[in-house]
C-alpha cells in the first residue's frame, strides 16, 4: 500500500528541501566569492588588457573601412557607365586581337602544309 501522503508531510519535506537548497547555495556563494578574490586581477594586467582591445577594435575598424571602401569601388566599376562601356571596347579589342592571331597562325599552318603537299607533289 502507499504511503499517507497528508498535507503536513509535504509541508515538512518542502521545508526540508528548501533548507538544503539554501544552504548549497550559501556553500556556492562563498565558494565563489573565495575564488574571486583568489583570482583578482592586477591594475597592470587590467592595463594591458585595456589597451589590446583597443588595438583589436582599431584594427577591426581600420579593415571594415577597407572593406567599405573597396565594395564602393567595385560598385563604381559596374555601374559606370562610362567605365563599363570602356571596359567592353577593352575586351572586344582583346578577342578581336586574339582572333587575328590566330587567324596569322592558321594561315602560317595552312601555308607550310601547302608547302609540304606541294614538295611531296613534286618529288613524284
Amino acid at each position: 500500500m502507499r504511503d499517507s501522503y497528508t498535507p503536513d508531510t509535504k509541508g515538512v519535506k518542502l521545508a526540508e528541501r528548501r533548507r538544503n537548497l539554501a544552504q548549497l547555495l550559501q556553500t556556492e556563494n562563498m565558494t565563489y566569492q573565495a575564488e574571486l578574490r583568489n583570482t583578482r586581477l592586477n591594475p597592470r594586467i587590467i592595463g594591458d588588457m585595456t589597451d589590446r582591445v583597443a588595438y583589436l577594435r582599431e584594427q577591426k575598424e581600420i579593415q571594415r573601412k577597407k572593406i567599405s571602401e573597396e565594395k564602393m569601388k567595385q560598385h563604381l566599376r559596374l555601374n559606370a557607365p562610362e567605365l563599363r562601356n570602356l571596359n567592353s571596347n577593352m575586351l572586344k579589342q582583346e578577342v578581336e586581337q586574339g582572333w587575328m592571331t590566330q587567324r596569322a597562325q592558321n594561315s602560317q599552318r595552312d601555308d607550310r602544309e601547302s608547302r609540304i603537299k606541294l614538295e611531296e607533289i613534286m618529288e613524284e
